[in-house]
């Protein structure tokens, strides 16, 4: 893929679609054919070996009654951010799922080449490696937060007890002790001084961009009690449940007999009484997470009345479609 030490090429997350031409050697009168899609990284040589990335299968297709007429069918696969190492590429397999026909049998050929036919995939990237260094000393102790783009030296003595709005664009030297009494709020591209000793008391955190050496001592509890720290990991979970409920506008949900995908987010099923649901790709985080939150309890009738037809859910801003094609059934937020 044309990467080298230090310049990786990547595919960012995203979908991978397949369109070619199809036709049948015979008349068909159903829609009971699909084309399955499968992505490997293929390592360098001499080996060439093979990983399998993902695989989906396409929607049923129904190649018409007039034998040899190529069609256009397609396949879409979903996969997360794919780095590729120097020498290393990616390889699209495609397998054909139909049902046959009794006593005469059909052939079905695909077709590459045209106009109509084509692999589009998500922006190729370049992933550069970057060296940093980091000196002095730093401590944080308690719950922190964020300082961005600081540039300055703080010196002396200063107590920060209680609540401090933001300062913007702020210039200045502060000599001697310095008493602030309230919470501690962000400074933004501030540049100045403060001679003497500094101490945070209460909740400090993450300091970024920051030239110099950072002492923060003190502590105490950064969540009220009773109260949770929902971490991005399970951020990530709510969104992807939202998105098996068809919340997420412009990502409907679609269900086989053998798969789920929304979005990004792709699952396999397979057996009958007893029935394994695997996830096969992931999309990253979007959307507000108490968004999701919402979406899901008045999908649930928890905090508002739920309207189900077969063709519609509504719950007040929850507005969803139910279709159905063949086998394949669509839950999209409208």
């Amino acid at each position: 893929m044309g990467g080298a030490t230090g310049a990786r090429r990547f595919y960012r997350a995203g979908n991978h679609t397949l369109v070619c031409g199809a036709a049948s050697s015979a008349a068909v009168t159903a829609a009971d054919a699909q084309l399955v899609l499968k992505a490997y990284r293929v390592q360098i040589a001499s080996s060439y070996s093979r990983t399998l990335l993902g695989s989906a299968t396409g929607p049923l297709f129904n190649l018409g009654a007039v034998p040899n007429t190529f069609l256009a069918v397609s396949v879409m696969l979903a996969l997360p951010e794919i780095i590729l190492e120097p020498g290393e590429s990616i390889q699209y397999s495609l397998d054909v799922l139909s049902a046959g026909t009794v006593v005469t049998g059909r052939i079905i050929t695909l077709r590459f080449g045209l106009a109509v036919c084509s692999v589009t995939f998500p922006q190729l990237s370049v992933l550069a490696d970057t060296d940093g260094a980091s000196s002095g000393q730093g401590l944080a102790a308690g719950n922190t937060g964020k300082v961005l783009g600081v540039i300055g030296a703080s010196n002396g003595f200063g107590d920060a007890i209680g609540t401090m709005g933001a300062t913007s664009t702020t210039t200045g030297a502060a000599v001697g002790s310095v008493s602030v009494t309230g919470l501690a709020s962000s400074v933004a591209a501030g540049v100045g001084g403060a001679v003497g000793s500094t101490i945070v008391t209460g909740i400090g955190g993450k300091i970024l961009g920051a030239v110099g050496t950072v002492d923060i001592q003190g502590g105490g509890a950064g969540v009220p009690d009773g109260g949770y720290i929902l971490d991005v990991a399970r951020q990530r979970h709510i969104h992807r449940i939202a998105l098996l409920h068809g919340l997420e506008s412009g990502s409907p949900l679609t269900v086989t007999p053998n798969s789920r995908s929304a979005g990004g987010l792709v699952q396999s099923i397979e057996g009958t009484d007893t029935v394994v649901i695997r996830t096969t790709a992931t999309p990253e985080l979007s959307g507000n997470v108490e968004t999701w939150i919402d979406g899901l309890a008045a999908l649930h009738g928890i905090t508002t009345e739920l309207t189900v037809t077969q063709s519609s859910r509504v719950a007040a801003q929850v507005h969803q479609s139910i279709s159905s094609t063949g086998s394949m059934t669509k839950v999209e937020r409208v």
